[in-house]
């Protein structure tokens, strides 16, 4: 009997060992799980349909430079060069696709070819960069105003031609806007500015405006609006509406034709009180040309 209950004794120690070690191992699967979630480095893998759609987006493009070469196969593509995704969801949140030229090689490195649609199939994309690429004047994708979650757009120095499509304007999320420099881009008219309710940096340098109306539609663009450069942008006159930015700090007006009386405007829009700084030249070309650099009004 002894042996017995001696033997029930250790089978009882057993049983209560494994009680003890379940729900211990439970709480540290718990702890290391949360502690992962608050430090951010959980790094769930992407999902496998934005995985394919890179891939189709890959297609298209002119990658000559090898800028892409990690985009293949059947691997994690939140570890492929440009992609940032959510930790916690593997979704594509980012894509800095940006072109860039080597000051030690002196080679220029850029994609070219032509951006498709299946940008449309990323659901979660917050912030697109496509800004020093080579895509050979073709027009701007109109199907970029569909991207509603977008937050940062930069399509600057990136060989887009044409008018800008006004469906831009959807993207009321937007932050920050950049398509400057896209030599023969131009704007027809400007109400889907209207649209941008969350702007609050527009650079629309090297822009044709000499043909946009409506430029009063710059009164809706929001109070919060911080830079606006309109550099190079065919301006014979001062936009009404810009007076109506009272959270501007940034104006770029350089490279353009308006005249020596900027400065008298500016006075009698009670500017003097919002410390905006001004880089602007009173005319293009000329003899006794005036820039305006570094003032602060």
């Amino acid at each position: 009997m002894a042996e017995t209950g001696w033997g029930f004794a250790v089978e009882g120690g057993a049983k209560a060992s494994r009680l003890l070690v379940v729900p211990l191992l439970n709480f540290l699967c718990i702890a290391s799980i949360t502690l992962s979630l608050c430090n951010g480095n959980l790094n769930v893998p992407c999902q496998q349909n934005e995985r394919q759609t890179l891939l189709m987006f890959k297609k298209d493009l002119n990658d000559s430079s090898n800028l892409l070469s990690s985009w293949v196969g059947e691997g994690d593509c939140c570890t492929w060069a440009g992609v940032a995704c959510d930790n916690l969801t593997g979704h594509v949140r980012e894509l800095h696709l940006a072109g860039y030229y080597d000051e030690v090689t002196r080679e220029g490195h850029w994609l070219g070819g032509k951006v498709n649609h299946f940008l449309l199939n990323l659901k979660h994309l917050t912030y697109l960069d496509l800004s020093y690429n080579a895509f050979g004047g073709r027009q701007f994708p109109n199907f970029l105003g569909s991207l509603k979650g977008l937050r940062y757009l930069n399509l600057s120095h990136a060989g887009f031609n044409g008018t800008i499509p006004h469906q831009v304007g959807n993207l009321s999320s937007l932050r920050y806007m950049d398509l400057s420099w896209n030599f023969g881009s131009k704007v027809e008219n400007l109400e889907w500015f209207s649209g941008l309710s969350q702007l609050k940096h527009l650079d629309m340098s090297c822009v044709d405006l000499t043909r946009a109306s409506h430029w009063l539609q710059v009164n809706t663009l929001p109070s919060l609006m911080v830079e606006l450069h309109l550099s190079d942008c065919e301006l014979y006159h001062m936009p009404s509406g810009i007076a109506n930015l009272t959270s501007l700090k940034v104006l770029d007006l350089s490279r353009n034709h308006l005249n020596s009386t900027l400065g008298i405007w500016f006075t009698s829009k009670s500017y003097g009180r919002r410390n905006l700084f001004i880089w602007s030249s009173f005319s293009r070309r000329g003899p006794g040309k005036t820039d305006w650099k570094g003032h602060i009004f």
